[in-house]
Parts: C-alpha cells; structure tokens; sequence
C-alpha cells in the first residue's frame, strides 16, 4: 500500500512493485470516481456543483467518499499493490480518520512516500515536480494543497513506515521498499 501526496512517486513505485512481485495492481485514482457514482455522487456532480456553487461546496462530500474507496480497494483488491491517492488519505475527520486506521489495519506495509524528511524540502521537491509534469503546484482555491499533505499528520499516522526519495532513481526507491 503507498500513500503520500500528489507527485511523491506512488503510481511509478506501484507499476514497479508489481512487476518486480508478480503480483496484480490496483490505483484507487483509477477506481475513486466508479465508487464515488456508486455511492450517488458522480464526477458529473461534482463538475455541476463546482460551476454553480464553488469548489468548497462541491468537495463537501468527498472525504467520507474518499474514505469508502478506501475501505472497498482494500477489501475488493487483496493480494494486490495498491496506490492511493494524494487526498484519500488525507482526511482531517476524526471519524474518517480511525476508518482508514481499521481499513489498513490488516495491511502491513502501508508505506508512505516523501521526498526529504524536512518537510519543506518535501514541499519545494513536489511543488517542482508538480509543476514539471502537471503545469501546477497543487494551490487552488486558497489552499494550499501540497503543504498540507506534507505538514499535517493523516499519513504518517497511517504509515507503517516511510521511504525518502530525493536522489534516488525509481529502481532505488522500489528496492528499499522491497
């Protein structure tokens, strides 16, 4: 399982990891909005939302969404490598939170990705790397977004360990995982 925020390395790590274990992977980017619609609220209303009501209306109902991939990626993609995404996991609720403690409870490698251990480091490096292969540095709407995912604490609470990446190639990082 990798968390960490946007542009920390989770989906090159997962493709590697798989290849190298031979086992099967599963990115919750990839399944979140099918789960989102499963639950009643689409990526059409969201987009629908946004437009006529702003941002912080329309992203009212996705930490509990976020939470409920959680739970049904681990429960429907056993024996998998599994990536989640920046916001997933980065839920301030309490009551979200202790969902996600119980959701990975049964992983034992829930292994978070950052750059550097200095936190600013971090935030300079994936703001970069952001906005190299996003043409953005993830601060929208007045949040900053990258900041937050590093400084705040949701992923190291639920982190089984961390790995830093910052001068190492893909490969480096995949073998100290591994």
């Amino acid at each position: 399982m990798l968390i960490g925020p946007a542009c920390a390395g989770k989906s090159t790590q997962a493709g590697l990891l798989a290849v190298a274990l031979g086992w099967p992977r599963a990115s919750l980017d990839d399944l979140i909005w099918q789960y989102c619609a499963d639950a009643g609220y689409s990526r059409t209303d969201f987009e629908r939302t946004r437009t006529t009501n702003g941002a912080s209306l329309a992203r009212r109902p996705l930490p509990a969404l976020f939470a409920n991939g959680v739970e049904r990626i681990v429960r429907e993609h056993p024996g998998k490598v599994i990536d989640l995404g920046a916001g997933h996991t980065h839920l301030t609720d309490a009551t979200l939170r202790a969902r996600l403690r119980r959701a990975l409870a049964g992983c034992p490698n829930v292994v978070l990705l950052l750059p550097a251990p200095d936190p600013e480091v971090s935030i300079r490096i994936l703001k970069m790397r952001s906005l190299h292969t996003r043409g953005h540095d993830w601060v929208r709407d007045g949040h900053d977004h990258i900041a937050r995912w590093v400084s705040q604490s949701p992923n190291s609470e639920l982190a089984t360990r961390t790995v830093y990446t910052d001068g190492k190639t893909p490969e480096q990082t995949r073998d100290e995982i591994l």
